[in-house]
C-alpha cells in the first residue's frame, strides 16, 4: 500500500511537540515496514533537510511537492472560495500520488490550511489536544476566521476513518467532545528521543561546562521548559518560586530552557521582576538536544506546571534522564508521570511551592523519584509507537 503522510510542517514547527512527534512516528514505523510505500506531502518551501535522515534515506519514502494553492498558509486563504480551490489542489495532487490511505498529521495547526474534507482515500488523523477549545479566549480571539478554522479542523477530526490519540486522556476527549466513537481512535504514545538519557557525570560536565561558564550558573537549579503560553501556566512556578523560603531561593536558581520570541522573553522577564526574582531567572535561550539532556541530568529538579497537556512529552524526557519531576496533576500528566513524581495541583502555587521547598531538603527522595523515573519512562518504547501506527494505517483501509 502507499500511505500519504501531510508533512507541511517542515515548512513551520518541525522541531515543536507535533513536529517532533510526526518525525518520531514516520521513523518508528520505517523500522518495521520496508514493504509500503510512503509518500510526504511537503510545501514548495520546505527544507528536506530538516527530514531525519532514517526517514529521508528510506528507499519506500518520496517527496510530492504540492502546488503553490494548496501549499499556502491559512493567513494567506481569507476567502471560501480560496480555500474550496487549495483543498481541490490538495485532493488532486493525493490522488495523483494514487495514496491507499492519507495521514493529516498536524490538523489543527493553523499556520497551514485547514482542508474541509479529504474524499479520495481513507482518512488517518492525528489528535494532539483540545486546548483551544478549552481556553478559547486566550487561544481562539484572533477573530471569526481564525476560529472557522479551528472548528473546521475538528470537523475533519469527526470526519476520519481513524484518530491517533498521543494519550488515553485525549482520546476520551475525543469521544466526550467530539463524539468520536472509541472504536475509531487508537492510541500511539509520543516518545522521548535516544540523546535524553542518564549520563555519565563526565559525559554531563563535559557538555555543561561551557554553558555554565556563559550563564553563570555554578550552583543547584530548578529547571523548566515551558513557554509563556496560558495552558503552560508559566506564572504559576515564578509565583510558587517566589514564595520559597530565602534560604531554599539562595540556593536555587530557575532556568527556563526555551527558546523564546522578543516579546515572550520581554512578557518573562516582567512577570519574574513583578515577582521579585528577576536575580534568580536564567533564560539560556534555544538549546540542541544534547545541552537540554545535560541539563535535565544536572537539574536538581524539573518542574512541570502546566495546566493542561495532550501528553506532555518534557516530562517523559526528563523521566529518561533520571530526573525527579514536579507536575501538574491535570490532564494527560498522571498518565506520563505516575507514581515517578510529584504531582500538583496547577492552580495552587502554594502547593507547587511546598513541592519544590520537599525536594530541595531531600536528596535521597530526588534519588529515589529519578529511579522510578528512568522505569516508568522504560514503559514508553519506541517500537510500539511504529507498531500501533501500522497497524492503524491498516485498520483504515480496511
Amino acid at each position: 500500500m502507499r500511505i500519504g503522510i501531510d508533512y507541511r510542517l517542515l515548512s513551520g514547527r518541525v522541531h515543536s511537540g507535533m513536529g517532533r512527534y510526526t518525525q518520531q512516528q514516520l521513523r518508528e514505523v520505517l523500522r518495521l515496514d520496508s514493504r509500503n510505500g510512503y509518500v510526504l506531502f511537503c510545501r514548495e518551501d520546505a527544507d528536506v533537510a530538516d527530514i531525519l535522515p532514517e526517514i529521508s534515506a528510506a528507499p519506500n519514502v518520496s517527496i510530492a511537492w504540492l502546488p503553490a494553492v494548496a501549499g499556502r498558509a491559512w493567513d494567506d486563504l481569507n476567502r471560501p472560495a480560496d480555500l474550496q480551490r487549495a483543498t481541490a489542489e490538495l485532493q488532486r495532487t493525493i490522488a495523483e500520488q494514487e495514496v491507499d490511505v492519507f495521514h493529516a498529521t498536524t490538523p489543527c495547526y493553523l499556520d497551514d490550511f485547514v482542508p474541509s474534507r479529504l474524499d479520495d482515500c481513507p482518512l488517518v488523523a492525528t489528535h494532539y489536544d483540545l486546548i483551544p477549545l478549552h481556553f478559547s479566549q486566550h487561544y481562539l480571539a484572533y477573530g471569526a476566521f481564525h476560529r472557522s478554522l479551528y472548528l473546521r479542523a475538528l470537523d475533519l477530526l469527526r470526519q476520519a476513518d481513524r484518530v491517533v490519540a498521543i494519550s488515553e486522556h485525549v482520546r476520551r476527549e475525543a469521544l466526550e467532545h467530539l463524539g468520536v466513537p472509541l472504536d475509531r481512535i487508537r492510541v500511539a504514545y509520543p516518545v522521548a528521543d535516544p540523546c535524553f538519557r542518564r549520563l555519565s557525570e563526565e559525559e554531563r560536565e563535559r557538555i555543561l561546562t561551557p554553558l555554565r561558564e556563559s550563564l553563570g550558573l555554578d550552583g543547584e537549579f530548578l529547571l523548566s521548559v515551558s513557554p509563556p503560553h496560558h495552558s503552560k501556566n508559566l506564572p504559576a512556578l515564578i509565583e510558587a518560586f517566589r514564595r520559597l523560603p530565602s534560604p531554599v531561593r539562595r540556593r536555587l536558581r530557575l532556568v527556563l530552557a526555551r527558546d523564546l520570541l522578543e516579546e515572550e522573553e520581554a512578557t518573562v522577564r516582567l512577570w519574574a521582576r513583578e515577582g521579585g526574582i528577576e536575580d534568580e531567572l536564567v533564560l539560556p535561550g534555544f538549546l540542541p538536544d544534547r545541552e537540554l539532556a545535560a541539563l535535565y541530568n544536572a537539574a536538581t529538579m524539573v518542574v512541570h506546571p502546566s495546566r493542561y497537556e495532550g501528553f506532555g512529552l518534557p516530562v517523559l524526557e526528563a523521566m529518561r534522564c533520571g530526573a525527579a519531576v514536579i507536575a501538574g496533576n491535570a490532564s494527560s500528566l498522571p498518565e506520563v508521570a505516575g507514581d515517578a513524581g510529584l504531582l500538583v495541583d496547577p492552580e495552587d502555587p502554594a502547593a507547587l511551592a511546598r513541592a519544590i521547598e520537599t525536594l530541595a531538603g531531600d536528596p535521597s527522595l530526588r534519588r529515589e523519584l529519578g529511579e522510578r523515573a528512568i522505569e516508568r519512562a522504560a514503559r514508553f518504547r519506541p517500537e510500539d509507537l511504529g507498531r500501533n501506527t501500522l497497524e492503524i494505517y491498516e485498520e483504515a483501509i480496511r
